[in-house]
């Protein structure tokens, strides 16, 4: 899985939509369906959900501090809002306290 620019190049913002491939290079798909800034997609470590760096609509500037969630089917996601200045570019699953 990886953020990619592809289908929305013609886009006035930076959109990053997030993909997924095969082992060789084939069966490219389009996980999410809509355009957005998504960066550092990791999977949780049981496959169930999976979180990213995003920006929320109501927020039209990248800040690096909220967190997407999706759970496997990419279905409709959950925000985690964070510090709009945390700058980290990097998310993972962490075991549960």
């Amino acid at each position: 899985m990886f953020s990619t620019n592809r289908w929305y190049l013609d886009q006035e913002r930076h959109n990053l939509s997030l993909a997924s491939v095969r082992i060789g290079g084939t069966g490219l798909k389009m996980l999410t369906d809509e355009p957005r800034f998504i960066i550092s997609p990791v999977f949780s470590p049981d496959g169930r959900y999976c979180a990213a760096l995003s920006v929320p609509d109501s927020n039209p500037d990248a800040d690096g501090g909220n967190i997407i969630v999706f759970t496997s089917g990419f279905g409709e996601p959950w925000w985690i809002p964070g510090d709009e200045y945390d700058d980290s570019m990097r998310l993972d699953w962490a075991p549960a306290v």
